[in-house]
């Protein structure tokens, strides 16, 4: 049981590890009211925040894409960037606190403009039945959660004008009803937002959430993932047997997860036969995560013989349909030999273009193989790439991509940054072979010396006979 959690997490590190979502801090104040409360205060400053953001991100978008308002001429609607972009962005509080009639919030958001750009371009590229019914949920919560902030603004300011106490108690009912809607409506958006990131158990648990509340829209992007057989609840017997149903009738997402479903016993009796039969169900009407499961599971040998031939394979099809997890492991596979002749024309283009789409694991592999000069020695490309490590979220907390980032430094001369990151990356280790190998490229550092590839140096002893390095059995789990 051990091994198979370890592959489901591996798969899903995976398949979100490309998101680079950005913090952003701001900074609310409300003051209290006979109309506003705490409670009313606080969904209305944490929604003001999300809508500023909002408005910042559609700007930087509208840079990138052709928005009209009605989406004619190979360009986006007005509506679905506006409800991607609210739909995408995750927001929590920081702190809080009351100064006699003041309340003041301090709210954390979370987006990654890119991420938010590629789902917006796969609405038009996406034709499946179930990516319909995501659109529709998406734009029905965005214009319910616009009516109510518009419903709102008008409640307000008819509150202030009235003097009649039985109309003004009536009015204040209905704004406080429309301010709960907001909360409703954020809570939905929550969900979407793991929705996307592949974390279904957070996202079923803010739409039902939602769905206790009274809110239809809840309830039917519950009753969609359980037809995608994602967010079901172990004990959940008719949403498992729905999931079941929905793969058998040919949803290719539901057997995906109907797959991992049997690989983690979860609701179902454990069967690996079982998850290898959905898994392939799903491959085989061309869904790129299946496909990309199926190379993971092939390359690890985890419940299959391991076959790098038959990673390839499931790598290729799922790259070529732009998938970005698949790309770079593609990529990887060609820079490393696996399955496929050693090719590093063939590694750099695959790689380019998970990194493109903005993947820490190509970007990752990029800056290493140029800074140690397996891409050939290229202190230019090697920077460019550590300049995109760097702008990830959390990476300083990474240990290989700050030995990455310090190889970088180093290929292009910084030294004392390198040094900097490098004993960085040292701070982060438990490993003593690990961190012997680090400090070897530290002490490199010191004496103002790049690191090089040691296989490099191996190949030109042995050119002379003709003879060729294997690579490892393993290169480092895939990561560059």
């Amino acid at each position: 049981m051990k091994n198979r959690l370890y592959l489901i997490l591996v798969i899903w590190s995976l398949a979100i590890s490309g998101a680079r979502a950005q913090t952003y801090i701001r900074e609310q104040t409300c003051m209290l009211t006979e109309t506003d409360n705490i409670n009313t205060c606080r969904t209305i400053m944490l929604d003001r925040a999300k809508t500023e953001l909002s408005q910042e991100i559609n700007r930087d978008i509208r840079q990138k894409i052709k928005v009209t308002q009605n989406g004619s001429n190979d360009s986006f609607t007005n509506e679905d960037v506006e409800a991607i972009i609210t739909g995408l962005i995750k927001s929590s509080i920081m702190e809080e606190k009351l100064d006699g009639k003041t309340y003041s919030m301090k709210a954390k958001l979370e987006a990654d403009n890119e991420w938010i750009l590629n789902a917006i371009k796969k609405l038009r590229q996406t034709n499946s039945e179930e990516s319909d019914k995501y659109h529709e949920t998406l734009i029905a919560n965005y214009r319910a959660l616009k009516l109510a902030r518009e419903e709102i603004a008008q409640l307000k300011n008819q509150i202030t004008q009235t003097d009649n106490q039985a109309k003004k108690e009536k009015l204040v009912s209905s704004y406080i009803g429309q301010i709960k809607k907001i909360a409703l409506y954020n809570l939905v958006d929550r969900g979407y937002h793991y929705y996307q990131k592949g974390q279904y158990d957070a996202a079923a648990f803010f739409f039902r959430k939602a769905a206790e509340q009274g809110y239809t829209l809840g309830q039917s992007n519950l009753k969609l993932m359980q037809h995608n057989c994602s967010g079901i609840k172990q004990d959940d017997k008719p949403a498992i047997q729905a999931c079941i149903q929905s793969a058998e009738q040919g949803d290719a997402e539901g057997q995906l997860n109907l797959g991992f479903m049997y690989l983690n016993g979860h609701g179902v009796e454990q069967d690996d036969s079982q998850a290898i039969r959905w898994f392939n169900r799903s491959a085989e009407q061309d869904y790129a995560k299946a496909q990309y499961t199926l190379g993971i599971l092939y390359y690890e040998g985890r419940i299959v013989k391991r076959d790098n031939l038959t990673a390839v394979y499931w790598f290729r099809k799922a790259a070529e349909q732009g998938n970005a997890q698949a790309q770079s492991s593609l990529g990887l596979m060609y820079r490393n030999g696996h399955g496929v002749t050693q090719d590093n024309t063939q590694a750099i283009h695959w790689l380019n273009k998970s990194a493109e789409q903005g993947h820490d694991t190509a970007i990752n592999a990029l800056a290493w193989n140029y800074a140690t000069c397996n891409f050939g020695c290229d202190s230019d490309k090697a920077i460019h790439w550590a300049d995109k490590l760097l702008a990830i979220s959390l990476i300083t907390q990474k240990e290989a991509e700050l030995d990455t980032i310090a190889a970088a430094y180093a290929r292009s001369g910084k030294f004392e940054k390198a040094i900097e990151y490098q004993e960085k990356a040292i701070s982060l280790l438990s490993n003593e072979k690990e961190i012997a190998a680090y400090r070897e490229r530290l002490e490199l550092y010191r004496t103002n010396q790049p690191y090089t590839d040691p296989k490099l140096q191996r190949k030109e002893e042995t050119s002379d006979n003709d003879k060729t390095v294997p690579f490892p059995e393993y290169y480092e789990e895939l990561n560059r």
